[in-house]
Protein backbone atom coordinates (compact mmCIF):
# COMPACT_ATOMS: atom_id res chain seq x y z
CA UNK A 1 0.00 0.00 0.00
CA UNK A 2 2.87 2.40 0.78
CA UNK A 3 4.16 2.02 -2.77
CA UNK A 4 0.84 2.77 -4.43
CA UNK A 5 0.38 6.23 -6.00
CA UNK A 6 -3.03 6.40 -4.27
CA UNK A 7 -1.32 6.39 -0.87
CA UNK A 8 0.90 9.31 -1.75
CA UNK A 9 -1.93 11.29 -3.31
CA UNK A 10 -4.11 10.66 -0.25
CA UNK A 11 -1.41 11.87 2.12
CA UNK A 12 -0.62 14.87 -0.06
CA UNK A 13 -4.27 15.92 -0.34
CA UNK A 14 -4.64 15.47 3.44
CA UNK A 15 -1.62 17.65 4.08
CA UNK A 16 -2.95 20.43 1.82
CA UNK A 17 -6.29 20.27 3.65
CA UNK A 18 -4.56 20.37 7.06
CA UNK A 19 -2.23 23.20 6.10
CA UNK A 20 -5.01 25.39 4.69
CA UNK A 21 -7.22 24.61 7.69
CA UNK A 22 -4.39 25.85 9.92
CA UNK A 23 -3.91 29.09 7.98
CA UNK A 24 -7.68 29.71 7.77
CA UNK A 25 -7.73 29.99 11.56
CA UNK A 26 -4.21 31.22 12.26
CA UNK A 27 -4.95 34.98 12.16
CA UNK A 28 -7.76 34.95 14.73
CA UNK A 29 -6.07 32.27 16.82
CA UNK A 30 -2.79 34.19 17.07
CA UNK A 31 -4.61 37.38 18.12
CA UNK A 32 -6.33 35.42 20.92
CA UNK A 33 -3.27 33.56 22.16
CA UNK A 34 -0.52 36.12 21.45
CA UNK A 35 -2.37 39.46 21.77
CA UNK A 36 0.81 41.53 22.24
CA UNK A 37 2.92 39.82 19.56
CA UNK A 38 3.70 41.01 16.09
CA UNK A 39 1.98 38.71 13.52
CA UNK A 40 5.06 38.94 11.30
CA UNK A 41 7.25 37.63 14.11
CA UNK A 42 4.90 34.69 14.57
CA UNK A 43 5.06 33.91 10.85
CA UNK A 44 8.85 33.99 11.04
CA UNK A 45 8.71 31.22 13.67
CA UNK A 46 6.70 29.09 11.21
CA UNK A 47 9.25 29.77 8.45
CA UNK A 48 12.18 28.93 10.73
CA UNK A 49 10.51 25.64 11.65
CA UNK A 50 10.15 24.79 7.96
CA UNK A 51 13.76 25.68 7.15
CA UNK A 52 15.09 23.75 10.15
CA UNK A 53 13.10 20.67 9.13
CA UNK A 54 14.24 20.95 5.52
CA UNK A 55 17.88 21.34 6.60
CA UNK A 56 17.69 18.24 8.78
CA UNK A 57 15.34 16.18 6.60
CA UNK A 58 17.89 13.55 5.56
CA UNK A 59 18.96 13.08 9.19
CA UNK A 60 15.33 12.93 10.39
CA UNK A 61 14.41 10.31 7.79
CA UNK A 62 17.41 8.20 8.79
CA UNK A 63 16.52 8.55 12.49
CA UNK A 64 12.91 7.37 12.10
CA UNK A 65 13.85 4.50 9.83
CA UNK A 66 13.08 5.52 6.27
CA UNK A 67 10.62 7.49 4.18
CA UNK A 68 7.54 5.43 5.00
CA UNK A 69 8.00 5.95 8.71
CA UNK A 70 8.89 9.62 8.14
CA UNK A 71 5.55 10.15 6.39
CA UNK A 72 3.66 8.45 9.21
CA UNK A 73 5.64 10.50 11.75
CA UNK A 74 4.76 13.73 9.89
CA UNK A 75 1.08 12.77 10.04
CA UNK A 76 1.38 12.11 13.77
CA UNK A 77 3.10 15.47 14.28
CA UNK A 78 0.33 17.16 12.31
CA UNK A 79 -2.34 15.63 14.56
CA UNK A 80 -0.34 16.55 17.68
CA UNK A 81 -0.02 20.13 16.41
CA UNK A 82 -3.80 20.54 16.27
CA UNK A 83 -4.20 18.90 19.66
CA UNK A 84 -1.74 21.42 21.13
CA UNK A 85 -3.47 24.35 19.41
CA UNK A 86 -6.74 23.30 21.05
CA UNK A 87 -5.36 24.34 24.45
CA UNK A 88 -5.11 27.92 23.13
CA UNK A 89 -2.30 28.95 25.44
CA UNK A 90 1.10 30.38 24.45
CA UNK A 91 3.42 27.48 25.34
CA UNK A 92 1.44 24.77 23.55
CA UNK A 93 0.77 27.12 20.62
CA UNK A 94 4.49 27.88 20.25
CA UNK A 95 5.35 24.16 20.25
CA UNK A 96 2.61 23.62 17.66
CA UNK A 97 4.16 26.36 15.52
CA UNK A 98 7.48 24.50 15.56
CA UNK A 99 5.67 21.26 14.67
CA UNK A 100 4.17 23.01 11.66
CA UNK A 101 7.55 22.83 9.92
CA UNK A 102 7.72 19.06 10.34
CA UNK A 103 4.23 18.62 8.89
CA UNK A 104 4.72 21.05 6.04
CA UNK A 105 8.12 19.86 4.88
CA UNK A 106 7.55 16.21 5.71
CA UNK A 107 4.29 15.87 3.85
CA UNK A 108 4.10 18.63 1.28
CA UNK A 109 7.70 18.42 0.10
CA UNK A 110 8.57 14.74 0.42
CA UNK A 111 5.33 13.07 -0.66
CA UNK A 112 4.94 14.66 -4.12
CA UNK A 113 8.62 14.10 -4.84
CA UNK A 114 8.17 10.41 -4.05
CA UNK A 115 5.07 10.17 -6.20
CA UNK A 116 6.91 11.35 -9.29
CA UNK A 117 10.00 9.26 -8.52
CA UNK A 118 10.77 6.50 -11.05
CA UNK A 119 10.44 3.84 -8.38
CA UNK A 120 6.81 4.72 -7.69
CA UNK A 121 5.42 5.92 -11.02
CA UNK A 122 6.03 4.98 -14.63
CA UNK A 123 6.77 7.59 -17.30
CA UNK A 124 3.16 8.29 -18.27
CA UNK A 125 2.16 8.76 -14.61
CA UNK A 126 5.08 11.10 -14.01
CA UNK A 127 4.10 13.24 -17.01
CA UNK A 128 0.58 13.72 -15.64
CA UNK A 129 1.51 13.94 -11.98
CA UNK A 130 2.11 17.69 -11.87
CA UNK A 131 -1.31 18.53 -13.30
CA UNK A 132 -3.03 15.97 -11.11
CA UNK A 133 -1.29 17.22 -7.97
CA UNK A 134 -2.07 20.83 -8.79
CA UNK A 135 -5.77 20.32 -9.52
CA UNK A 136 -6.69 17.49 -7.18
CA UNK A 137 -4.41 18.31 -4.30
CA UNK A 138 -4.58 22.08 -4.17
CA UNK A 139 -7.94 23.25 -5.46
CA UNK A 140 -10.50 21.01 -3.75
CA UNK A 141 -8.74 20.55 -0.38
CA UNK A 142 -7.92 24.26 -0.16
CA UNK A 143 -11.54 25.28 -0.72
CA UNK A 144 -12.97 22.54 1.50
CA UNK A 145 -10.58 23.21 4.39
CA UNK A 146 -11.56 26.87 4.54
CA UNK A 147 -15.24 25.99 4.62
CA UNK A 148 -14.77 23.36 7.33
CA UNK A 149 -12.59 25.72 9.41
CA UNK A 150 -15.17 28.50 9.19
CA UNK A 151 -18.03 26.16 10.12
CA UNK A 152 -16.15 24.82 13.16
CA UNK A 153 -15.22 28.34 14.21
CA UNK A 154 -18.85 29.53 13.98
CA UNK A 155 -19.97 26.56 16.07
CA UNK A 156 -17.24 27.25 18.66
CA UNK A 157 -17.99 30.98 19.01
CA UNK A 158 -20.13 31.96 21.98
CA UNK A 159 -22.42 34.99 22.40
CA UNK A 160 -19.49 37.12 23.63
CA UNK A 161 -17.58 36.37 20.39
CA UNK A 162 -15.02 34.26 22.28
CA UNK A 163 -13.86 31.18 20.39
CA UNK A 164 -13.38 27.82 22.10
CA UNK A 165 -10.30 26.82 20.10
CA UNK A 166 -10.41 23.22 21.31
CA UNK A 167 -13.69 22.82 19.40
CA UNK A 168 -11.96 24.09 16.26
CA UNK A 169 -8.65 22.23 16.39
CA UNK A 170 -9.37 19.00 18.28
CA UNK A 171 -11.77 17.61 15.63
CA UNK A 172 -9.02 18.20 13.05
CA UNK A 173 -6.50 16.44 15.31
CA UNK A 174 -8.85 13.45 15.59
CA UNK A 175 -9.35 13.22 11.82
CA UNK A 176 -5.59 13.36 11.19
CA UNK A 177 -4.91 10.79 13.89
CA UNK A 178 -7.41 8.41 12.28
Amino acid sequence: FFGAPAFFLTIFVSSIFASNFFFSEWGKFSRDVFPNSNPTALSVVLQIAEIATLATLTWLIAKVGGLKRAIVAALAVSAARYFLLGFAEPTSAFIAMLAHGVMYVGLQSVVPALYVDRRFADESERKNAQTLLTVAAFAAPSAASGLVAEALERAATNADAAIAWSQVFWPAALVLAL
